[in-house]
């Protein structure tokens, strides 16, 4: 057999892609990220909202243990008993520690017994004194600046700008005043010019399940709150969410329905407010929400937590907040 040429050997020449292949092809890909990108954000956001309504529930489920434990609801700020140097002192956020698997911290609050002395007055820096009393489980002897990934919506960026500084540590939710306080209302401009123990009786509660008569399924517990929320001052309110909160009974508390200039339609929590803008558009006497879309968990009474809509009637979400129907 005759010898096959060279030429025939050969295969067809190689050639690369011209400018106007290679700009289709960036085209096309460029397409492609722009359909598929939107999708996995919605994925990561529809996950976050789930992670961050089961965080409420589990705040939702310890009051109820609590109310098991005690008879009656944890007070929104305040002594647990009531009387000053009985029981522990803090939050809401504080007072269901042992109900949500932090006992050790709870614990480490624990004022020690200073070899017989039953009082003291100390200082924290930039936060001023405050009486301890030993032997009771106090928010401000240790745990001021501590996280607690259960109080931190993955949604939420603005808590964790809550400077160190302050002493506290930032939150994500805030607990309903009308079911954990004392009073109707208060008047967000004297919480911190007037007298601290007068303030406090009003903050204390002590409410039970049987004082909410619209029924727990119907009364919120728990929404959504941004832990920075820096407003105009004298227009909307300025302020946050610190969940450790103690030394003034003012903005940064972890509350909502509270401020008698911020109830019944105004009370309507708000739809992806800047936090970070000052003056700017984030009231920090009602809730926010971070997520797509305008919804909110909110954790009710009976431990459900359901997804409200920034759409939904100001006066029907007031209604949900109020414990009973002549509210």
């Amino acid at each position: 057999m005759p010898p096959v040429p060279m030429s025939m050997c050969r295969g067809r020449p190689l050639r690369g892609l011209t400018l106007i292949e290679l700009l289709v092809v960036i085209a096309i890909i460029g397409m492609l990220m722009a359909i598929t990108l939107p999708a996995v954000q919605s994925v990561r956001e529809a996950t976050r909202l789930v992670e961050c309504g089961n965080n409420e529930r589990q705040v939702a489920l310890a009051i109820l243990g609590y109310h098991e434990a005690h008879r009656r609801f944890p007070s929104q700020y305040g002594w647990s008993s009531g009387r000053a140097g009985v029981g522990a002192c803090g939050t809401l956020f504080f007072h269901i520690l042992p109900f949500l698997e932090e006992m050790p911290l709870f614990e480490s609050a624990r004022v020690p017994d200073f070899a017989g002395i039953k009082r003291r007055v100390i200082s924290i820096s930039g936060s001023g004194p405050y009486t301890e009393y030993a032997n009771t489980f106090d928010s401000r002897n240790r745990i001021l600046r501590q996280f607690i990934d259960m109080y931190q919506c993955p949604s939420e960026p603005s808590a964790g700008y809550v400077r160190e500084s302050f002493g506290w540590r930032g939150a994500s939710y805030g607990s309903n005043f009308q079911v954990f306080g004392n009073a109707s209302s208060v008047v967000i401009w004297m919480w911190r010019n007037t007298a601290v123990q007068q303030s406090v009786e009003i903050w204390q509660g002590r409410r039970g399940l049987e004082d909410i008569t619209d029924g727990s399924s119907k009364t919120v517990a728990i929404a959504e709150k941004f832990g920075t929320c820096n407003s105009v001052r004298r227009g909307p309110v300025r302020g946050g969410t610190m969940w450790s909160r103690w030394d003034w009974l003012d903005t940064w508390h972890p509350t909502f329905a509270a401020d008698s200039s911020f109830q019944q339609a105004k009370s309507m929590f708000q739809d992806n407010p800047l936090p970070y803008i000052y003056p700017g558009p984030c009231n920090a006497a009602v809730p926010q929400t971070a997520h797509q879309g305008g919804v909110m968990n909110v954790a009710f009474l009976d431990g459900g937590v359901r997804r409200l809509e920034a759409s939904m009637d100001a006066e029907a979400w007031w209604a949900l907040c109020t414990s009973a129907s002549r509210d």
